[in-house]
């Protein structure tokens, strides 16, 4: 019996865990909480796990948070980028942006494998500060490309809906 609740305990921590802050947010992110998660799958493959951050779990978009990214597969940063524009162009963004940002992004994003990360923490003035396996690779400010990359996932015109509810906390 000792060691069933022995496990139970340790099952319920390390899960208990994964849902803790990742420290590098702590500085621009006071009181930094989980607002909710989800898996990106495709034909039942696990592309990512997204996580949103916020100070005390509280999602706004126009207030500083974090999108996590946490990638099942191995990614370029020219093939995460085109994605980005991809998904960009589903929501209506202007091919002359589009064309603008898409070597922005590959800038700041990193190749990635199964277990890596990427996140896009959105600061006060609206600049989106990106960081890889939690080393910041670049801060952009530009609130227009803010917005319109973190409306991928956040964005009410998102491809995926039902991933956007369950970031944002709502079932």
């Amino acid at each position: 019996m000792r060691i069933l609740i022995i496990g139970w305990l340790l099952l319920t921590s390390v899960a208990w865990a994964k849902d803790i802050a990742p420290t590098y947010l702590e500085p621009d992110l006071p009181q930094v909480a989980l607002v909710g998660k989800g898996v990106l799958r495709w034909f039942g493959i696990k592309v990512y796990e997204a996580r949103l951050w916020a100070e005390r779990g509280q999602y706004t978009a126009d207030k500083p948070h974090a999108l996590e990214l946490i990638y099942g597969h191995t990614f370029t940063a020219e093939e995460l980028a085109k994605e980005g524009a991809k998904q960009m162009r589903k929501q209506g963004v202007e091919e002359d942006k589009i064309a603008r940002w898409t070597p922005v992004m590959q800038s700041a994003f990193t190749d990635v494998k199964a277990g890596d990360s990427l996140t896009a923490l959105l600061l006060p003035d609206q600049s989106l500060r990106f960081f890889s396996n939690g080393e910041v690779t670049t801060t952009i400010h530009d609130a227009e490309f803010s917005r319109c990359f973190l409306d991928i996932w956040l964005g009410s015109k998102t491809t995926e809906p039902k991933l956007r509810l369950k970031l944002i906390g709502q079932p």
